[in-house]
């Protein structure tokens, strides 16, 4: 098998949303966007990272995240498939794309250059259609534009029919929070009726190790019920949402299949991802961007193959002291791994500490292995 390869990827950290519960945009004012030279140097250290790897069933994943990934424009995307396209790698090995936005600027903007990066081929009538992801809650008012949820509301409908009446398909990442707490029938049939192909469930936490906005704050009993509820909704509706990560543990409760996990979960990140800044800045993730995490080089200086694997020795140290540590003899370790390491801050102490969320996870694990027999 190949060599598979995710890359996030921030053009920008600015953005033109304020959403309460997110600080990610606070560092567009000290970053600038990503420059071409940057995004060639980006093509070029990925070129050269499967250089030397096995060729057939290999593929590299560029993920598209800010502050607002539409900030920087379509020409910036123009310039991602010219330097693609200059590069030998797209005669090497698969290049896909995937974009995380809040759509806000697909009201008055047609991104021609982003939706050829984002097509794919449709089964049934051979055409092809661009896939994007987009955030939003439809149980609160953290989500602003200009200050106004109400503007940030409008702005985002607006922009959603506009991407569904050009067959564009859209999944939508939940930010779950205490606003959530009692809303999961809402939230699930809100986002099968808008008509998103599915969803991806993450949670509320402030990566310095604590919450920085109360308001928003839940007990690990709190979410783990809700996740439970998630559940049920998911499983009296057959399945039919794409919701991650229930989709992976779910493979895993029917065959023992542990492919589907979520990087969360399947405890590989060190070797398969890397994160991007729009300075060239590589980090572990876009987490670790999150949690101010020192990078662990850059673009100009370090290549991905210096950095990967056991040059990220901490990250697979966490995985066997929690194996033989505070996780030994968990019957959900399959499933979880001890969760993202970036989950763990501040509320333990040491970078090899467990997920935050952990009595959360054991909940649901014990509910959908409910018939099961130990």
């Amino acid at each position: 098998m190949g060599t598979r390869m995710s890359l996030v990827v921030h053009p920008t950290y600015s953005c033109d949303a304020e959403c309460d519960y997110c600080s990610v945009h606070k560092l567009g004012k000290f970053v600038k966007p990503m420059s071409q030279e940057t995004l060639k140097l980006l093509i070029k250290r990925t070129n050269q990272f499967f250089e030397t790897k096995e060729k057939d069933d290999s593929g590299v994943t560029f993920y598209w995240l800010g502050g607002e990934a539409l900030l920087v424009g379509d020409a910036f995307y123009e310039d991602v498939e010219k330097t693609i396209d200059d590069s030998l790698m797209n005669k090497k090995i698969s290049v896909t794309h995937q974009l995380q936005t809040n759509l806000l600027k697909f009201t008055n903007n047609d991104f021609t250059s982003l939706k050829r990066l984002l097509s794919s081929k449709n089964d049934k009538n051979k055409s092809k259609i661009y896939n994007l992801s987009t955030s939003y809650d439809p149980v609160s008012d953290a989500r602003k534009y200009r200050g106004s949820s109400a503007e940030y509301n409008k702005l985002f409908a607006k922009s959603f029919k506009k991407v569904k009446d050009e067959n564009g398909r859209v999944s939508m990442v939940y930010t779950a929070h205490s606003g959530s707490m009692d809303k999961a029938k809402e939230i699930y049939y809100f986002i099968k009726n808008a008509g998103f192909s599915g969803f991806n469930i993450n949670s509320v936490l402030d990566f310095q190790g604590e919450f920085s906005e109360e308001d928003f704050q839940m007990t690990t009993k709190q979410y783990g019920d809700f996740l439970i509820q998630m559940w049920e909704l998911w499983e009296s509706d057959n399945y039919k949402l794409g919701l991650t990560p229930f989709i992976g543990w779910k493979k895993i409760v029917d065959s023992g299949d542990e492919s589907d996990l979520r990087c969360h979960n399947d405890g590989r990140c060190s070797y398969s991802m890397f994160s991007i800044g729009p300075d060239g800045s590589i980090h572990h993730c876009n987490f670790a961007q999150q949690a101010y995490e020192k990078p662990l080089g850059t673009l100009k200086n370090n290549t991905f193959e210096e950095l990967s694997g056991p040059k990220r020795k901490n990250i697979d140290d966490r995985i066997e002291y929690l194996e033989n540590t505070v996780c030994q003899g968990c019957r959900w370790w399959s499933y979880c791994r001890g969760g993202c390491p970036y989950e763990g801050r501040g509320h333990y102490e040491g970078r090899f500490d467990k997920t935050y969320w952990c009595e959360s996870y054991k909940m649901l694990f014990e509910y959908i292995n409910r018939d099961k027999v130990y």
